[in-house]
């Protein structure tokens, strides 16, 4: 159930497209939810690793990013 709150251990995976993500773009959620990437600026494609994903939530869909210079 979603109860609103920030979820701790869980993958982030961050790649050009989805499938397994190159160096960098794996990350694990701390207890505030945040996943910190180190990535080079590009489009990249943002989705959960559904194996880490708890069952009791709605795993989101992919989403598109557009990481620029000035947000590294």
């Amino acid at each position: 159930m979603d109860n609103g709150q920030p979820v701790a251990d869980v993958e982030v995976d961050l790649a050009e497209k989805p499938g397994p993500p190159k160096k960098g773009g794996v990350a694990v959620t701390n207890e505030n939810g945040i996943a910190t990437f180190s990535i080079q600026p590009g489009n990249y494609v943002i989705y959960f690793n559904s194996g880490s994903f708890p069952q009791n939530l709605e795993e989101p869909k992919p989403q598109s990013v557009q990481v620029s210079e000035e947000n590294i």
